[in-house]
């Protein structure tokens, strides 16, 4: 896969470069480019077709697939995209297509729509992979058309699995009416004609599982008839009132939605036991009117207002009316009472007989009257709150009877204002009653058909709040005792039929644990477990709704092989994301034949998220370790990037060029003491300022010399050279040739240039021409004058020693004098002169010679005494052609930090067999490998680890202050000298 930041920087560098010239690097640089424009505006061009198509979760996986395809456009479509397409125009390299760039708007859109509807989606999936139900399908695609309305793949979808799941429903109702199975039918039904269909299902299919549900709830019901006639006929055998009422409730609901005809024979075989149980009604409602005219007669007599004699007398006889009698207490204090009312009666007659009869007459039939309407609107109001009483209590039963009882003994009393309101709430309760009734039925067979597994479906407690009678609320709690023990049953079923299966999983899980200790990142090993936990993943989530159904063994079994699994998958997942992420550190630092590396920032930062993605590890203590050593990794890519225009350049810089080079090199060696070869910098620093002085100006090594050679005694001198055969030869320097004809000579005969005369004898004069000094004057004045003498100076300071030192004529202490002047010189304007010259000067320095005498004259004894010594050092100094290879192999030292180019191949990663070094695809050619070692905290230096040999990288050495887990490794170009 190609990096595409990797080629965009490269071409980003080289656009902004001012050597633009041709090389196979930009042709291979193009052609990368080229190929990656044309990769991604295909995958744009198939995504934008996804999208048209309404594929949009199609699209947005194309689109996430590696390398992301908004990111490779964000990366390719660079701000010096117009300059670069200019270039390979110019060169007629190949073009890269331009990326629709509308495409990645409507992409955007897409992931904005997509988001709100991940879980669906996930949920989709999962059923997907899961082969979930149809029914279960279907209804995640519906919410999924509802919040996503734009795209019609939903609905066609949904069209799809309708129409499959009407087949579904049409095979289900008939084994469903196979096995007479009513609840089914009616869940079918339910479904057919309460959800909403995009494909509206059939209307065969939808008549169809109609009349079965008619059909079979029919015959349904006419059995449940047949065993209510064998209750109410075993209760009535077994005189049981209380499970015989419950059976009768449930016989007229059952009669009433039958609507069964008054003359059907089944009426006939219960009417003896219904007879018992309207007996038992009359029975017991006779005991609670007593027990109530009891009652009421008590709280009267405790009540000392007057009630009047025939109001007690009423209630006396309404005790006495049920045939129960009265206790004996009760008897007493009631004949008391009833004495002292008659007795209050009697007194108020007599005040009435004391009037006028007439008035008597008036006054007692008022009375009469008076009494006899209050007293019936006492005992309408009595009747009244009685039968209110009932109703608060929610006897309904007894209401009726006392009602019926009423109507039949006084139904006049009917017809009061109290007892026709209190008649109107009776009838709307036993309205009422009935509709509970009927609907307690009704939640109690659905209650019995819910499904074993459900431990308290919603339906049984439905029908435990609508129960009111005791046969009701005994019925509710039988059931709940009856489903209890089959879900017992069930889950020991179902506990028995998993056990295998989870046993299975659980061989299973045993199995990637120990693959998972063994199995090594990236490996087939590694990828079959990722591949075996998603098919036990798929397995265990197949088991669900049967676990869901098991005891709590199976349960508890289920979840600890679940969080097995999750402990695995997390762990293969933390192992992916460790793997992915030592993986792009690597790619941050790998060697690239297109071109290095120009930023180690990006491979610090992942250091750092793999430090807190994973802190407890040994590899991220050791990254850890490393955060201090940025600056070294930046320092050397700015010198790759500093010294790279230099490299290229195979000229002697221009004075301008050097003092600009000069310049910054001295600003980076302020600003990065931390680089690994700072003090080899500082020595190219120390050669730019030597060739900088090679200038013309005044104080320059070049003007000294061209000053030297400017001398009196250098300059424009003639040397005679007479040689007498009984002395010595003697030389004269003089300012002029001599005479012709004349025998004396005038020459100099010190250093402040006085001239002597003397007469010579002509015939012993063996050389008469310019010194041998001003020879070599006048050619190295010319040479020093030439432009080229800055670029080449070396070779021109040496030949002028060789000179020098291999002109036979010359005064030996001249000699002297001048190679230490030269030495001196050179010296200044060169670092590898100073280096190779070392040797002479030190000679030229320590030898017994003092150049100060007067050489000039030849007379001078200490000039004659010295010359020997002269002669003899400078034959002792070395070969100059020797020093100057030496000189040019210090130049070379000094350059290499400029010519040697670091390139990141990779970084120190310690495996289980040993230190290695994590790398890319490419290795350079055979280079040693170098790792940058903090030394203080604020310089560092390189260390050899290893090399390149064959392509393959052998490690060397484990010292630990070198070897550092996720420490950068680098190859040069050309060998770092060892120390």
């Amino acid at each position: 896969m190609p990096d595409y930041h990797q080629i965009v920087d490269q071409i980003r560098a080289f656009v902004q470069a001012t050597d633009q010239t041709r090389t196979p690097v930009l042709d291979e640089l193009a052609k990368a480019y080229a190929e990656a424009g044309a990769e991604v505006s295909q995958r744009l061009v198939r995504c934008q077709r996804l999208l048209q198509q309404g594929l949009r979760s199609e699209a947005i996986q194309l689109a996430e697939a590696q390398p992301r395809l908004l990111d490779a456009v964000a990366s390719l479509d660079f701000p010096e995209r117009g300059a670069w397409d200019e270039l390979v125009q110019m060169y007629g390299l190949p073009e890269a297509a331009r990326f629709r760039v509308e495409v990645a708007a409507f992409l955007n859109e897409a992931y904005a729509e997509e988001d709100p509807l991940q879980d669906l989606l996930r949920t989709h999936r999962r059923l997907a992979l899961a082969r979930g139900s149809v029914k279960a399908r279907i209804g995640v695609m519906r919410k999924l058309a509802t919040q996503d309305p734009n795209n019609p793949v939903w609905t066609e979808d949904l069209r799809i699995f309708e129409k499959t799941r009407f087949r579904q429903v049409q095979m289900e109702a008939a084994e469903a009416a196979k096995r007479h199975d009513v609840g089914a039918l009616g869940h079918l039904l339910g479904e057919l004609e309460e959800q909403k269909w995009v494909e509206p299902p059939p209307q065969a299919l939808v008549q169809g599982v109609r009349k079965a549900d008619a059909l079979f709830r029919g015959q349904q019901n006419l059995a449940i008839l047949a065993d209510l006639e064998s209750e109410l006929n075993d209760a009535f055998t077994s005189s049981n009132p209380v499970r015989g009422r419950l059976a009768r409730d449930r016989w007229f609901t059952m009669v009433r939605s039958l609507q069964l005809s008054p003359r059907d024979p089944i009426h006939a075989r219960v009417e003896a036991a219904l007879l018992w149980l309207e007996e038992q009604d009359r029975q017991e409602e006779a005991d609670r009117q007593h027990e109530a005219a009891t009652q009421s007669l008590l709280q009267a007599l405790d009540d000392r207002k007057r009630i009047g004699p025939a109001a007690l007398e009423l209630m006396g006889n309404a005790v006495m009316g049920h045939g129960l009698g009265m206790s004996e207490s009760l008897q007493k204090r009631y004949l008391e009472r009833l004495w002292d009312e008659h007795a209050a009666s009697a007194r108020l007659k007599k005040r009435i007989i004391a009037g006028s009869l007439s008035a008597v007459i008036v006054v007692a039939s008022l009375i009469f009257m008076a009494i006899r309407r209050q007293t019936r609107q006492n005992d309408a109001e009595q009747a009244a709150t009685v039968v209110s009483d009932m109703l608060e209590l929610s006897e309904l039963e007894q209401a009726s009877e006392f009602l019926k009882k009423l109507a039949a003994a006084d139904p006049g009393l009917l017809e009061y204002p109290q007892m026709r309101e209190v008649q109107s709430r009776f009838q709307a309760a036993s309205d009422k009653e009935v509709e509970r009734a009927l609907k307690f039925d009704q939640v109690i067979r659905q209650a019995d058909q819910a499904p074993v597994h459900d431990p308290k479906p919603a339906a049984l407690e439905t029908a435990r709040s609508l129960a009111r009678l005791a046969t009701e609320k005994s019925a509710v709690e039988q059931l709940a005792e009856r489903r209890r023990n089959a879900l017992i049953q069930n889950r020991d079923q179902i506990d028995k039929e998993m056990a295998p299966q989870l046993e299975a999983l659980g061989t299973k899980i045993a199995q990637m644990k120990s693959m998972l200790e063994t199995a090594k990142p990236g490996s087939k090993e590694a990828a079959a477990l990722t591949d075996l936990a998603a098919h036990v993943q798929i397995e265990l989530a197949s088991l669900g709704p049967k676990l869901a159904q098991s005891g709590d063994s199976g349960q508890a079994l289920s979840r600890a092989l679940a969080q097995d699994l999750d402990s695995i998958r997390t762990e293969i997942t933390q192992r992916e994301r460790r793997i992915n992420l030592e993986d792009r550190i690597t790619r941050s630092v790998e060697y690239s034949a297109v071109g290095e590396t120009n930023d180690l920032d990006p491979f610090a930062d992942l250091l750092e998220q793999y430090v807190k993605a994973f802190p407890d590890t040994p590899r991220a203590r050791a990254f850890g370790q490393l955060g201090r050593e940025r600056p070294v990794w930046q320092s050397i890519l700015k010198w790759n990037r500093l010294a790279a225009g230099w490299r290229a350049q195979k000229d002697t810089p221009s004075p301008k060029e050097l003092h600009d080079r000069l310049e910054r090199t001295t600003s980076f060696l302020a600003g990065n003491p931390w680089y690994p070869a700072a003090d080899r910098v500082t020595d190219y620093k120390k050669h730019l300022e030597a060739m900088s002085s090679r200038d013309d100006k005044a104080d320059s090594p070049k003007r000294r010399l061209v000053q030297l050679f400017s001398d009196i005694l250098v300059q424009s001198i003639w040397m005679v050279k007479v040689r007498d055969p009984n002395s010595t030869s003697k030389c004269y320097y003089m300012n002029q040739p001599p005479g012709e004809g004349s025998n004396l000579i005038r020459y100099l005969g010190g250093f402040d240039g006085r001239e002597r005369a003397r007469a010579i004898i002509m015939p012993f004069v063996v050389y008469s021409d310019w010194s041998p000094q001003t020879k070599i004057a006048n050619k190295y004045k010319i040479v020093l004058g030439q432009g080229s003498t800055l670029a080449d100076w070396d070779r021109v300071m040496i030949g002028l020693m060789t000179a020098i030192r291999s002109s036979e004529d010359m005064d030996p202490l001249l000699q002297v004098a001048l190679l230490k002047k030269v030495a001196d010189n050179a010296i200044e304007g060169s670092e590898p002169l100073r280096a190779a010259l070392g040797p002479i000067k030190g000679l030229l320095e320590q030898g017994d010679v003092d150049v100060n005498v007067p050489w000039m004259d030849p007379d001078n004894a200490d000039a004659v005494r010295l010359r020997p010594r002269a002669v003899e050092l400078v034959k002792s100094l070395p070969d100059l052609a020797e020093v100057l290879k030496d000189a040019h192999r210090h130049h070379e030292q000094l350059e290499q930090v400029v010519k040697e180019f670091p390139r990141s191949v990779g970084w120190l990663a310690k495996e289980e067999n040993g230190w290695q070094v994590r790398k890319g695809k490419v290795l350079p050619s055979d280079r040693d490998l170098w790792v940058a070692v903090p030394e203080t905290n604020s310089s560092s230096t390189w260390k050899q680890v290893g090399t390149i040999s064959g392509g393959a990288i052998k490690i060397f050495t484990e010292s630990g202050d070198i070897m550092v887990e996720g420490r950068p490794v680098f190859a040069m170009l050309r060998s770092i000298p060892k120390s």
